[in-house]
């Protein structure tokens, strides 16, 4: 959701990576820093913060942001020795979204996005709660969830956030990343850093994860130009355009608890598995 609105808005021209965060945030802290830093996780702002504690439940969406506003514009962001992937990075992004639209993020959603990826808004499954995949028993809200947002901070947002929050179904995301796929092949040259490595800090693109050297989630046979991304609960899309080679992986790895890490070591077996299957290496 984040990542397509950004790059349709910059082949619009209607916003670049290079502009100061400034621009669209006065209130942020740091006047030297880029969206393009917020995209490769360069801002040197940390992963996560526990922001569900301090905002007001009973409060509309629209106020919650504004209270995680104030919460994280207390943060200062430190230098940036390696890039790793942030949360606040795309909190900043949501409200830049909503500068540029002057629209709840909800809002900007309907209108500019396609396709059956949906929020579950105010954490009320659209469908049947029966054909969402259970998450994790949850010691904070105390149940098993189930087709409500696992993250904690998105949750407390009403469902709806730009790091987390969207449900689909695998033919859907499939459908995603062929279109993925499409752009990779034949994109105006404005995307570029979308699909190239952005940032020597790092094994990023503007918004998408690449292979690292070491322990890559994608196995041992995706190229270093591949991209991708990786979902907290165990989800997955990674593309090679090497080897013209699409792998979509949902899973529930945190049911019952996030304590269980072995998906971590399956999920490359996985993408090895499927290679060496299909193209015979």
């Amino acid at each position: 959701f984040t990542n397509c609105i950004f790059m349709d808005l910059v082949h619009q021209k209607r916003i670049s990576v290079k502009d100061p965060i400034q621009m669209y945030l006065p209130w942020f802290s740091n006047h030297k820093l880029k969206i393009e830093n917020l995209l490769s996780h360069t801002s040197g702002m940390p992963w996560w913060n526990a922001y569900y504690k301090k905002i007001s439940l009973e409060q509309p969406r629209e106020i919650r942001w504004m209270q995680l506003k104030e919460e994280v514009a207390k943060e200062k962001p430190q230098v940036c020795k390696k890039a790793v992937y942030s949360d606040l990075d795309y909190f900043f992004l949501g409200f830049i979204l909503q500068s540029v639209f002057n629209s709840p993020l909800i809002d900007i959603w309907k209108t500019t996005m396609q396709g059956d990826f949906h929020f579950n808004i105010d954490n009320q499954p659209t469908y049947k709660k029966s054909l969402y995949a259970p998450t994790e028993k949850c010691p904070w809200r105390k149940k098993i969830l189930q087709g409500e947002v696992h993250d904690e901070n998105a949750w407390a947002l009403g469902g709806v956030s730009t790091h987390a929050g969207l449900f689909s179904t695998m033919e859907a995301l499939v459908t995603y990343g062929l279109n993925l796929r499409s752009q990779f092949y034949d994109h105006p040259k404005s995307l570029d850093l979308f699909f190239k490595k952005a940032t020597s800090k790092g094994d990023w693109t503007l918004g998408f994860m690449q292979p690292s050297k070491e322990g890559s989630s994608s196995g041992e046979y995706f190229s270093p130009k591949s991209i991708g991304h990786t979902g907290f609960v165990g989800t997955s899309l990674w593309f090679d355009p090497k080897l013209d080679l699409l792998v979509c992986i949902l899973s529930n790895r945190v049911h019952p608890s996030r304590d269980n890490r072995k998906f971590v070591v399956l999920r490359p077996e996985i993408h090895n598995a499927i290679v060496r299957g299909v193209l015979d290496v």
